[in-house]
């Protein structure tokens, strides 16, 4: 890792902190946005976004089975999160969730960098893919 800026250390550490307790995967419930204005969450196989000012929190379009895993984009306005073997985003303001790729595991933690690039652990090691979308490549093999 020593290879890597001191910023990306810190976020795959956090990745592979994050992701396993007493060697099970349980992933990430909660994350808070960068602004620290709001927080998302995992419950009830949803997604559930709740602004820190407010005491209800709404469910988030398009992640009604089995969402796992939330994280925010670096500037907050979309949460990435993994469903039904696939790596998504969906907008806080609403609208469909976009695929951003094909992860057939539950990641074990992930974070969404200000340079656009999602990273998430799998067995392997860690990977990364463009927040736009596209094809994972192996970052740091383990």
């Amino acid at each position: 890792m020593s290879s890597l800026p001191r910023s990306s250390q810190a976020v795959v550490a956090e990745i592979v902190r994050s992701g396993f307790v007493e060697g099970h995967h349980y992933g990430s419930v909660v994350a808070l946005s960068p602004d620290g204005s709001q927080v998302v969450y995992a419950a009830n196989n949803s997604l559930w976004l709740r602004p820190l000012d407010q005491l209800q929190a709404i469910q988030v379009s398009g992640t009604e089975t089995e969402a796992r895993g939330p994280f925010f984009s670096a500037d907050g306005q979309s949460v990435g999160f993994w469903a039904a073997g696939q790596l998504k985003k969906v907008s806080v303001s609403g609208g469909a969730p976009v695929v951003l790729a094909d992860v057939p595991r539950n990641p074990s933690g992930a974070s969404w960098g200000a340079d656009g690039m999602v990273l998430y652990g799998q067995p392997e090691g860690i990977m990364q893919v463009p927040g736009a979308s596209g094809t994972p490549e192996l970052l740091i093999p383990v």
